[in-house]
Parts: C-alpha cells; sequence; structure tokens
C-alpha cells in the first residue's frame, strides 16, 4: 500500500510503501529512513547526509581539459617561434601558458575540495559525541543558518562556538534558542564539529 509522506529535508510529497525502509527523495536526493506508524504513512526521517563535493563539475572538468589544451597550443608556439622566427608563435605561448594556469587554478580547488571531504570522512568516523545547545539565531538565509552554540563534551568544560550550517528543510521551524543538538566534535580540534541532523 502506498501512503504519501514528507521528506524531511526538502517537504516534497513522497508516495512511499508502508513497509518501505529506506526512500530516497526524488526531488533533493536525500536518504530517508521511513519510520513506520500504524494506519498512516511512514515519517521519513534524514539518514545522515552524503558527504559533500565541495566543488562542481565545472571546476573539475576544467583542472582536467584546461591542461590538456594548454600543453599543445604553447608546443606549437613553442615550434612556430623556433623553426619560422614569427611572433605569432609567441601568442601561442601566452594563450597556452594562460590556461595553464587557469587549469592548475582549478587543481588546486579540486585538491581543497577532496581535502575538506577526507577531513569531514575523518570526523564522522573517529569524532566524540557531544551535544550544542543553540543560545542564539544571528541570521537565516533560507536553510543556512548562523548559531551561536554552547557546546559540551563529556570530560571538557562547556564552550561557546559560532557555527554556520545548513538546516533541513522541515527543521528549519525548530532551530530556535534552547534547542539541543547532537554534534560530533573533532578530538584534536574541539572548534571542529559537524551537527547531526539526522538524529534531531
Amino acid at each position: 500500500m502506498l501512503k504519501v509522506a514528507k521528506c524531511e529535508n526538502c517537504g516534497a510529497a513522497l508516495r512511499v510503501s508502508v513497509n518501505t525502509d529506506h526512500v530516497q527523495c526524488e526531488y533533493c536526493r536525500a536518504m530517508l529512513i521511513a519510520v513506520p506508524r500504524a494506519g498512516h504513512a511512514p515519517t521519513l526521517r534524514i539518514a545522515q547526509a552524503p558527504l559533500p563535493t565541495f566543488i562542481n563539475l565545472e571546476t573539475q572538468a576544467k583542472a582536467v581539459l584546461l591542461p590538456a589544451i594548454g600543453v599543445p597550443i604553447a608546443l606549437a608556439g613553442v615550434y612556430t617561434v623556433q623553426s619560422e622566427g614569427q611572433l605569432g608563435g609567441l601568442l601561442y605561448i601566452a594563450f597556452g601558458a594562460l590556461m595553464l594556469l587557469a587549469g592548475g587554478a582549478s587543481a588546486r580547488l579540486w585538491r581543497d575540495a577532496n581535502r575538506k571531504r577526507a577531513d569531514l570522512q575523518w570526523l564522522r568516523d573517529h569524532g566524540a559525541p557531544g551535544r550544542a545547545t543553540v543560545q542564539v539565531v544571528r541570521g537565516r538565509d533560507g536553510r543556512r543558518v548562523a548559531l551561536g552554540l554552547r557546546v559540551e563534551l563529556q570530560g571538557t568544560e562547556p564552550w561557546f562556538q559560532e557555527s554556520e550550517t545548513v538546516v533541513p528543510t522541515m527543521l528549519v521551524p525548530r532551530v530556535v534558542d534552547g534547542l539541543t543538538l547532537p554534534v560530533l566534535v573533532d578530538p584534536t580540534d574541539p572548534s571542529n564539529l559537524e551537527i547531526q541532523w539526522h538524529l534531531v
């Protein structure tokens, strides 16, 4: 039997089986855990969010394609200058060099994005569970919210920390002063934490 339930991440209405355990939202692609309710559509809770890419496909393509195009152009310019003595070859060299520089910049962004993904994966694997209480909501921009948090971790004194985070759509109204949130805290750097929205 199919029932209509709302995605907790984006609010979209989804038709799901009452017997299903997991479902992926066809709109925002979030993975959802179906919590059964007798006689009603299951409640769709957010599973742990997948690791973000931190970089778009366009930048990745530039990192690969620009050097692949720039090198032959620059080499053609060098050959033109050496064999024919034409100054026009310098333009090819300059253009090829610019493409190499642009490709190098994109490659650095890609490298930094991969480092961020690796750091976040490490935090999820090794982070210490704690809790953070919202002390102040400093600003909202759609789902992006700036929070002032009082963070508590076993064995340490509580501390205050600013955090900017993207809140699942269905949870936005609940983000108010006093809300307690589960977090994972980097044991080597307590200022590095991730809010576990799928556990709220």
